[in-house]
């Protein structure tokens, strides 16, 4: 690729999109699928005007931030949709709606903790164990019981359902602070970038 297309910095921007900084290096292999797409991209940024590939990127910042603006942004949004689509795009969720997606695709532990505080009955933590052990212990019994399966069968099923890990109620962060806040180091960064919104 680096051949091919020299123009691209790949490993730059391979590194930021998946995160492998360490790892990934002019070493690495790539399959790359579709190359011809490759090809095609490269030959448009190269015969486009740098002036609309900077006002492309420029929108596509916008596009982004429109979820955080006004309802008058978000209506250029839906604007600009229909005007480059072939079917007229005309759902739109409520404004509360948007925000709780915002919040469940990005901050889903915070959440859960949140609902988990709020409405979560620990009560039903104890009985919820005690019937998974009555539906082990019952499957043990029937399988003991069988008379079509060979001993090996038997005992490969007995190790499945004894070493079977039972998780009910929620993940122990959802009630540690500390730990919870700690799924979340560096998020100053979005109340920065939000602040800049606002301005």
């Amino acid at each position: 690729m680096k051949e091919r297309y020299p123009s691209v910095p790949w490993i730059e921007f391979l590194q930021r999109i998946t995160g492998l900084v360490e790892t990934l290096n002019n070493e690495s292999l790539i399959k790359v699928l579709y190359p011809v797409y490759l090809d095609c991209f490269i030959s448009l940024v190269n015969s486009t005007d740098p002036r609309i590939l900077a006002n492309y990127v420029g929108w596509r910042v916008v596009l982004t931030s429109t979820t955080y603006l006004h309802e008058a942004a978000l209506s250029l949004k839906f604007d600009r949709v229909n005007l480059i689509s072939d079917l007229p795009y005309s759902y739109r969720s409520l404004r509360w709606q948007g925000c709780l997606s915002l919040l469940e695709e990005n901050m889903r532990e915070a959440a859960g903790a949140m609902y988990v505080r709020r409405y979560f009955n620990d009560d039903l933590i104890a009985p919820a164990y005690e019937m998974v052990k009555y539906i082990q212990n019952a499957f043990l019994d029937i399988l003991d019981q069988n008379d079509w399966m060979s001993s090996v069968t038997k005992e490969e099923a007995r190790e499945k359902a004894e070493s079977m890990k039972v998780n009910i109620g929620y993940p122990d962060e959802y009630k540690d602070n500390t730990k919870l806040s700690s799924l979340y180091e560096g998020v100053i960064r979005c109340y920065t970038f939000l602040n800049q919104v606002k301005m």
